[in-house]
């Protein structure tokens, strides 16, 4: 679904669609609101909580969620893998085109490389998956345009086609 001209979807970091442990534990707690606002006690994993209440999305969204904690007390509290606030799963929302997951903590996903590639990725293909990046042996080498003609990369596209082959 395209709200307009132009329109390429929207992208969501680690955000709670089906709610946080995190809030269930620690939402009554006076400090958890002083720090969080109202809203953010309306993050729990209840079938009345805001993010349960939503429903799927109508439109083109790529969610990317973190796997990496640095908050020991909360990673104990949620189930799975997380990123020290919310888990994997539940940044998972019935309708988004696709999903990816990172190696970073929560609050450092804005700042996260991989964060920022596959946003702009995301918002320029309508894809996580950018036909002009191949991975060689784990690496992963990006593309600037079907044009770039690096020596470097060259080589690596050289080295990928004769293990692929």
């Amino acid at each position: 679904m395209s709200p307009g001209a132009g329109w390429r979807g929207a992208f969501a970091w680690a955000l709670p669609y089906q709610g946080s442990e995190v809030v269930d534990a620690f939402g009554d707690w006076w400090l958890f609101r002083k720090l969080n606002g109202p809203a953010g006690g309306e993050l729990g994993t209840g079938s009345d909580s805001t993010p349960n209440k939503l429903g799927p999305v109508e439109f083109e969204l790529g969610v990317i969620a973190g796997d990496r904690s640095i908050n020991l007390i909360n990673s104990m509290i949620i189930k799975g893998s997380d990123d020290g606030e919310v888990s994997v799963e539940r940044t998972k929302v019935d309708g988004m085109k696709e999903h990816i997951i990172v190696h970073s903590t929560h609050p450092y996903l804005m700042k996260n490389k991989d964060v920022i590639e596959n946003t702009i990725t995301f918002l320029q293909t309508g894809s996580f998956h950018n036909p002009a990046t191949i991975s060689l042996m784990g690496v992963r080498i990006s593309m600037i345009s079907s044009g770039y003609k690096s020596p470097m990369f060259q080589k690596c596209v050289v080295k990928w086609k004769t293990i692929m082959s």
